[in-house]
């Protein structure tokens, strides 16, 4: 009908429903026209509202060409046409007969005799009339009541979304979010899709400006209040906001007066959307959070271990003095912090305070955040180790071990801790019980975690600490090891080195260039790229494009945000799923797509995804810095440029190459590493500090 990529609009009927997935992915055969061309064996795939064969439609189509099934029509939108509008009486009577259950030919002329025109209206709005038939009892009302629910429920809610400006699959995370209510709902207040997840402030805001809401409605400002603390929350990690900076939160996402911004946000604080502390601003949960992750770290603070815990000369016979300060702060002290950098013996103190214990009987626990560092602390210490979730034992109803019902340890580890915002610090710190220990270890001057707050920060000004300074003989022979450090006090590091360089890159062309070099040091299995952005010529998403067209091009797959995912593509999980055990950073390997699935091997877990779960994946060729923590790669080429400059710090610089173990190879602009190396990041908005010190007096 047109060229191949051209969008055109069709009017069209169902034929045949080839395929369908619960997740609303479909392959229909129908018959399309529009006024230049008629096509009377379109295959149309994509997000389709309920369709079955007979029901007429409106479309908007891209043509595209399958390389196994050929032509066919890529669908962006599809709305169903009313196919029971302007029915004569004997149409009315067929579709009874051919569509509803319980109603034959005889009883479908009966009920049309008797309510003509008015039939659909009655069945619809009025069934209870439908005894008034002869031969029409309860049990029929309820037979054609459930086929009629089934059939133009779904399609009526999907429409009359559609009819709002939500897509297909909008409107269907919208549903999944409110059921039968969605419309309702969203007519009333259709900033409410700030609930459903994948969409967000900006999706209900274009909608509700495009309909002619004013700027300054009251649902709007609101709304936007909220979205401003939530931006703080989980772009910055900030636990609350200073008041006058949330108030120019409001006004920069709507463009309102100072004295208008103030008298919102006040109004979103008495509708209890969000909360207020002296001059500071919280989301009711975060609040919520801090003030029990307080209680719960002083209460650890101020009460002695029960166990016996005795330090033999023997056990510390290899370790440096502040090695086996660790263990000596675990006779006295529930909670103890043990952070240091790379080669200062984090990993073998942990495996001698992991051997003390089980010689004194004691039962201990090992965890980390993700599967791979769980994974290396079992390596290092030779005992049995999983992630935090798996540790508490997450399932549909949430963490089965907590205060109720704490875990069976006398001794925890974790390791990785500075990858644990507010939440799950709480959830873990809640589950330690009664006079048991908890060892927290990590690296305090790696990036803070990826979700709000920074506990483990708060933990070494509070809780007794340990920090390992002394950097032995044989790593001091690592180039990387000697940069780490050289970041960490504030130096830029040396690129001088065959394991540890520098390449300049223009950002014009440096996607190419990174994909080059990648090919160069054996491709995207065996070399990880780390960059500090998303968006931009030398972020994750050109990064990644540039790395799939090199290493798995195409012009199929299944569409998920900027990518399209085919067999062999590198992917990352960018939210936790704890049903399918695949957490935040977890790399895997597309080894099946199509249908709206796809199925990956994440690291020996096999997992088949579709529906809202495939959103929560994009391309792991490239991955930004913050999502890389709690993993090491053989090889990491890192992006640092200067147009990354607001993201520049020491933190950032620092993570990115203690990601490495052998290679370390930065791409863009030495001034950017100079810049980074030299700056310290925004200091997160938290009062956990504070919260603790009052409560400890």
């Amino acid at each position: 009908m047109v060229d191949l990529g051209e969008q055109l609009h069709v009017t069209g009927k169902a034929l045949k429903v080839r395929f369908r997935a619960e997740t609303g992915f479909t392959i229909l055969s129908a018959d399309i026209q529009n006024q230049q061309a008629r096509d009377v064996d379109a295959t149309l795939v994509g997000m389709m509202p309920p369709i079955d064969a007979g029901d007429p439609f409106e479309a908007e189509l891209i043509v595209q060409e399958h390389p196994e099934y050929g032509y066919q029509y890529k669908v962006v939108n599809l709305f169903l046409k009313d196919d029971t509008a302007d029915m004569t009486e004997e149409g009315i009577a067929a579709y009874l007969e051919a569509k509803v259950s319980g109603v034959g030919p005889k009883l479908s002329k009966r009920i049309v005799d008797f309510f003509g025109q008015q039939t659909f209206e009655v069945i619809e709005l009025e069934p209870e009339k439908l005894l008034q038939v002869p031969g029409v009892t309860r049990s029929t009302i309820m037979k054609v009541q459930a086929s009629w629910d089934e059939r133009h429920g779904e399609r009526k809610l999907i429409t009359g979304l559609q009819s709002m400006g939500l897509s297909i699959s909008q409107a269907q995370r919208a549903i999944k979010q409110f059921g039968s209510m969605a419309l309702e709902v969203l007519k009333n207040d259709i900033y409410a899709l700030t609930e459903v997840e994948g969409l967000g402030f900006q999706t209900a805001d274009r909608l509700a400006l495009e309909k002619g809401m004013v700027p300054t409605d009251p649902r709007r400002l609101m709304a936007a209040a909220v979205y401003a603390m939530q931006q703080a929350m989980q772009q910055a990690g900030h636990t609350y906001l200073p008041k006058q900076r949330a108030v120019r939160g409001l006004k920069y996402y709507t463009g309102i007066s100072d004295k208008l911004a103030e008298t919102s946000l006040q109004e979103a604080l008495d509708a209890g959307r969000i909360m207020q502390e002296g001059e500071r601003i919280y989301l009711p949960n975060a609040l919520k959070n801090e003030k029990a992750l307080a209680e719960v770290i002083s209460e650890l603070l101020s009460e002695p271990p029960e166990a016996p815990w005795r330090v033999p000369t023997k056990a510390v016979k290899d370790l440096s003095e502040e090695q086996a300060r660790v263990l000596d702060l675990l006779t006295d002290h529930r909670l103890v912090v043990l952070s240091g950098g790379p080669g200062t013996g984090k990993s073998y103190t942990t495996r001698k305070v992991v051997e003390l214990a089980e010689n004194l009987g004691l039962e201990v626990g090992l965890c980390a955040p993700t599967g791979k560092a769980a994974r290396r602390l079992m390596e290092m210490t030779l005992h049995p180790a999983s992630t935090i979730h798996r540790l508490l034992s997450y399932g549909p109803e949430g963490f089965r071990f907590g205060q109720l019902e704490p875990l069976p340890y006398d001794l925890i580890i974790v390791d990785e801790v500075s990858m644990c915002g507010d939440g799950l610090m709480l959830a873990l710190l809640t589950a330690v019980a009664p006079g048991a220990r908890i060892l927290l270890v990590g690296d305090a001057d790696q990036l803070p975690p990826v979700d709000y707050g920074m506990p483990l920060s708060t933990l070494t000004q509070v809780a007794p600490t340990v920090w390992l300074t002394q950097i032995y003989r044989q790593a001091q022979d690592s180039p990387i090891i000697r940069a780490a450090h050289q970041i960490k006090n504030g130096q830029v590091p040396d690129f001088a080195y065959r394991e540890f360089r520098h390449i300049p890159v223009e950002s014009d062309t440096g996607a190419r260039r990174v994909a080059l070099l990648v090919d160069s040091l054996g491709g995207p299995r065996k070399v990880q790229v780390l960059t500090p952005m998303k968006k931009g010529p030398l972020g994750v998403v050109a990064l990644n494009q540039a790395l799939q067209s090199m290493f798995n091009p195409g012009s199929e797959g299944t569409r998920v945000g900027e990518y399209l995912l085919r067999v062999g593509d590198i992917v990352v999980q960018t939210k936790n799923d704890y049903q399918n055990e695949v957490f935040n950073g977890t790399l895997g390997l597309v080894i099946r797509e199509g249908s709206g699935k796809v199925q990956i091997d994440f690291e020996g877990n096999v997992v088949e995804m579709s529906g809202a779960e495939i959103y929560h994946l994009h391309l792991g060729y490239a991955l930004t810095v913050h999502r890389s923590q709690g993993s090491e790669w053989d090889t990491v080429v890192s992006v640092l440029h200067d147009t990354h400059y607001n993201m520049l710090s020491r933190e950032l610089a620092y993570t990115a190459v203690t990601r490495a173990k052998n290679t370390f190879v930065a791409v863009g602009t030495e001034n950017a590493w100079s810049i980074a190396s030299t700056r310290r990041r925004e200091v997160r908005y938290s009062g956990l500090l504070d919260r603790i010190k009052k409560i400890l007096g």
